[in-house]
C-alpha cells in the first residue's frame, strides 16, 4: 500500500507531496516518518491518505483509499527565520528547519 502526505498552502495548492510505498508482506501497525518544509512562513495544512491495494483471484485488483482529516498549522516568521529552525541537528530545511514530523 502507498503513504502519502500533501503539504497546502491557506489557497489549498499543493506544496509538497511525500509517499512511501509499504511492501504487501509487511504486517501489522506500520509507522513511517514524514519531514514536512513548509516554503515560506504562513498557514498550511496537511492530509495524510492510505491507499491500499486487494488483490483479486481472477488478477484484478480492487483500491481503497482512506485519509486524515486536514490538519492546520502555522509557520510563524520567528520560527522559520530562525537559525537553530525547529530541530538544529538537521541543516537541510529553511533556517536549518527539519520541519514538522508525524508518524503515520
Amino acid at each position: 500500500y502507498v503513504i502519502r502526505v500533501r503539504l497546502f498552502n491557506q489557497d489549498g495548492n499543493i506544496v509538497q507531496e511525500l509517499s512511501r510505498t509499504i511492501a504487501a508482506d509487511i504486517v501489522g501497525a506500520v509507522y513511517r516518518t514524514f519531514t514536512l518544509l513548509p516554503p515560506a512562513p504562513g498557514n498550511y495544512k496537511y492530509r495524510v491518505s492510505i491507499t491500499r491495494q486487494y488483490p483479486l483471484l481472477n488478477g484484478e485488483s480492487v483500491y481503497a483509499t482512506s485519509q486524515t482529516d486536514v490538519v492546520p498549522f502555522e509557520i510563524t516568521r520567528n520560527v522559520f527565520y530562525s537559525p537553530s529552525g525547529i530541530n538544529p541537528r538537521n541543516q537541510a530545511g529553511p533556517g536549518g528547519a527539519e520541519g514538522f514530523r508525524g508518524a503515520y
